[in-house]
């Protein structure tokens, strides 16, 4: 197959669709198919170098200047106005491109599926504060629908119902390696790695780090990762006392990331809801780390409390205090929480999730 994935971001932006959407391209290019990748043209991220490393082909689209003023990932109209601009753009490479299967991973892109008589697939990585016109069209177009988990493919269904037919379970991914040595981190007790967005939760991990101070206990805490809600939370920091305990270290490189996997006692995920369960959960288990996750969005699809994760309840920073506590306090729970999540994101791996997009994408041309 010859397929054409569409994704403005993927050049220079790091987020879970544009993971999914790079290591899609590079697995299906290693099980022998051609994938031109449609993106912008701006300053090139690690991922980007990595699919560019893949014999993936590219073209790169020019956004107007208005666009890429706006800084990436602190503005959430970008996003709009970029896709609208990029579909624009976009629809004259397709014109000239002879694909057989038109992959996009942001609703609003999903409108391309109107300027192309090729089957069309739209993966809805997760749900929509308030969904456009414009993602309700891009439904309906699409010829096949694939969602990161049930809870965001009941969303959708509930946007509309008339596509439930068509859609399909798909599930993230990552990258397996050898288990690391459990018991060396030192650095901090909890990671937290995401864009800092208020549904995903960090305003209650740091409350609940404060619930810990006023019992006598002093937990170190890295955030990494930059949005609109950072002023916020380091505010929400300053106004709790726990300023000092709080490390957010903004935006990192790729091979930073992974080096600060091997750093904390413990990865949170204090999500409110609206998501998959996130490629981060998955890197954090393949990294050998214990987990603590909320039962919101999608997270249950792989966490199993008490096997593979201590599991709270969303937007509760006292359940999550106690949680924290709890694998700080008993090392044996700590590794075998650790022990479980490695051995389950087993079946996780990118290269059964690239055959299932396989699968997929055959689907449409028969």
């Amino acid at each position: 197959m010859h397929i054409a994935i569409a994704q403005p971001r993927l050049s220079y932006f790091v987020g879970g669709a544009e993971v999914v959407a790079a290591e899609h391209s590079r697995g299906l290019v290693e099980r022998g198919h051609r994938v031109t990748v449609i993106t912008t043209k701006m300053d090139r991220s690690e991922l980007y170098a990595k699919v560019l490393r893949a014999r993936v082909e590219t073209v790169e689209v020019r956004l107007p200047a208005s666009i890429q003023a706006v800084v990436p990932g602190e503005n959430r109209w970008r996003w709009y106005a970029e896709s609208l601009a990029f579909v624009r753009e976009a629809e004259k490479i397709l014109d000239s491109l002879d694909f057989d299967v038109l992959a996009t991973h942001f609703a609003i892109d999903g409108l391309l599926a109107l300027f192309t008589d090729r089957p069309s697939i739209l993966h809805l990585h997760g749900e929509a504060t308030k969904p456009s016109f414009g993602a309700k069209i891009a439904l309906e177009r699409s010829d096949l629908l694939l969602a990161g988990s049930q809870s965001v493919a009941d969303y959708w269904i509930n946007v509309r119902p008339a596509i439930a037919s068509k859609l399909r379970l798909l599930r993230n991914g990552v990258d397996i390696a050898t288990r690391p040595a459990l018991g060396t981190r030192q650095d901090y007790d909890v990671l937290f790695l995401g864009r800092l967005i208020r549904n995903k939760g960090v305003q209650d991990l740091i409350r609940a780090v404060a619930e810990l101070k006023s019992r006598g206990s002093i937990i170190s805490v890295a955030v990494v990762g930059d949005g609109p809600y950072a002023a916020e939370l380091r505010s929400l920091a300053v106004q709790l006392g726990v300023e000092d305990t709080f490390h957010f270290l903004g935006l990192v490189a790729e091979s930073e990331k992974d080096r600060l996997f091997g750093t904390a006692r413990m990865f949170v995920v204090p999500s409110l809801g609206r998501e998959p369960v996130l490629l981060t959960t998955l890197e954090a288990a393949a990294a050998g780390m214990p987990l603590i996750v909320t039962s919101a969005g999608g997270s249950l699809e792989f966490a199993q409390d008490g096997r593979n994760a201590l599991v709270v309840s969303p937007a509760n920073p006292l359940a999550l205090a106690a949680a924290i506590e709890r694998l700080l306090s008993d090392p044996q729970l700590a590794s075998q929480i650790a022990a479980g999540a490695f051995d389950d994101v087993r079946g996780w791996s990118w290269p059964e999730r690239v055959s299932e997009v396989e699968a997929h994408y055959r689907s449409v041309l028969t």
